[in-house]
């Protein structure tokens, strides 16, 4: 007869190896992502910045636009508001995420 200690064990054993094969698969998913940074983006007085982690171009540029319609409120109708054009998007990098890598933006004011 197991005990309750054991019980706990087997499943707590049975959780970790399931979130495990989801971490590997995770990770499996992640190496087909790519790092998408856009320097100079939509800028004004100042250069913008744009980052996405996306599987392609396409979908890093939705990602963008989502976020910007979420947490900075602009409206993207031609009629009532801006619209991004290829020139806002500014100078695309593209990083593989296959080694440690860093980009810094310094403000000034």
């Amino acid at each position: 007869m197991k005990t309750d200690t054991r019980i706990r064990m087997e499943a707590a054993i049975k959780t970790i190896l399931k979130e495990g094969q989801a971490v590997k698969k995770i990770v499996k998913e992640a190496g087909r992502m790519q790092l998408y940074v856009w320097n100079d983006f939509s800028s004004d007085y100042t250069d913008g910045l744009a980052v996405a982690f996306a599987s392609d171009e396409e979908e890093a540029k939705r990602l963008v636009l989502k976020y910007i319609k979420k947490y900075i409120a602009l409206d993207d109708n031609p009629a009532t508001g801006y619209k991004f054009d290829d020139a806002d998007w500014g100078k695309l990098t593209v990083y593989a995420l296959t080694k440690p890598f860093a980009v810094a933006v310094m403000g000034a004011g």
